[in-house]
């Protein structure tokens, strides 16, 4: 227990500019540790929007308001979605999107077209994964859901 004082005691010296490090390996270890189980605590693309208003619960998936953006998030490429189908409700948008390995997320226009925008979150052109969130400006025509954990990953059920 001591040791893990110690260290905890260098690593906040060592965050606020004034370490006295004891024992430098332990404090390095431990920072590793603390930063790789915090990215792997946080999947890639998550199931849902929290911070946005929830539209509803469509086909078992849970809608925000809202456009789907996608982006690489070392690049800073944006791309527009995949493909577009007609549908009726927002509930077949996401079975749509479900029957299709490589989609990932959904946004359904209730105006004027109710059109079904599917999202792979994959460049195909880079090979490369696309960050996605979606952008709420007030608008209500439009809902957004994730549908799968990643491209070609689980379904979000």
């Amino acid at each position: 227990m001591i040791i893990y004082r110690k260290t905890f005691t260098a690593l906040r010296g060592l965050v606020l500019g004034r370490a006295k490090i004891p024992n430098r390996k332990a404090a390095v270890a431990l920072l590793v540790w603390v930063i790789s189980f915090g990215l792997s605590a946080v999947p890639a693309t998550a199931c849902g929007f929290g911070s946005q208003p929830k539209s509803g619960v469509y086909g078992g998936y849970d809608f925000y308001y809202g456009l789907i953006h996608q982006r690489d998030p070392e690049t800073g490429k944006t791309l527009d979605a995949n493909r577009a189908v007609s549908v009726s409700s927002p509930g077949e948008c996401a079975q749509v999107c479900a029957n299709d390995t490589g989609c990932t997320a959904v946004t359904f226009s209730i105006t004027p077209s109710r059109r079904c925008h599917l999202f792979a979150a994959f460049d195909f052109e880079t090979n490369r994964y696309m960050g996605l969130r979606i952008i709420h400006l007030g608008e209500t025509s439009t809902s957004s859901a994730i549908i799968r954990t990643g491209f070609q990953g689980s379904l979000c059920r």
